[in-house]
């Protein structure tokens, strides 16, 4: 029968998620490092993976890389459980659902573009917002306006006439 008091200085060496690469995950990763420009926290990943196959302990990576032990535990767990690639560049995240189609985009830009109504001299958000069949708001019509180009004052309104 073994100790519990025998096991304690063990626990805190033994990692629940050991790394081991394989060659081919050894170059991708060298790849992530020395080429073209990644965020931090993709090299930051990258770079745990690394040494952390090599041995290194989590305290010296920490000191290395200036991250927490806990980031570096999570690294290593989430290699484990869910590869490489899903480690290293994230799963895509849900986010909030777009406000407006395509389409949508594409009929409010046209109205944009068309002839004001009778009476007025150009569009302003306000008489956009009330001529749009969904329920969109002033600041995202403007939003979508300035990301196409479209400006209301302007004759031209964004559109070549080429």
């Amino acid at each position: 029968m073994i100790k519990l008091g025998a096991l304690a200085p063990n626990l805190k060496t033994m990692k629940k998620h050991t790394i081991k690469l394989s060659k081919k995950e050894k170059k991708s990763l060298r790849g992530i490092l020395h080429t073209g420009s990644r965020p931090a926290s993709v090299r930051n990943r990258a770079q745990v993976l690394f040494f952390s196959d090599k041995g290194i302990i989590d305290e010296t990576i920490s000191d290395m890389l200036g991250i927490t032990v806990r980031a570096i535990c999570n690294i290593r767990r989430n290699y484990c459980e869910k590869g490489l690639d899903k480690c290293i560049f994230g799963e895509k995240r849900s986010g909030r659902p777009r406000e407006i189609s395509t389409t949508d985009e594409t009929e409010l830009v046209a109205l944009a573009c068309s002839a004001p109504p009778e009476g007025r001299a150009r569009w302003t958000l306000d008489l956009l917002k009330k001529n749009t069949e969904k329920k969109i708001g002033k600041s995202s019509i403007h939003l979508l306006l300035k990301k196409t180009g479209v400006n209301l004052g302007s004759k031209k309104c964004g559109v070549s006439e080429n």
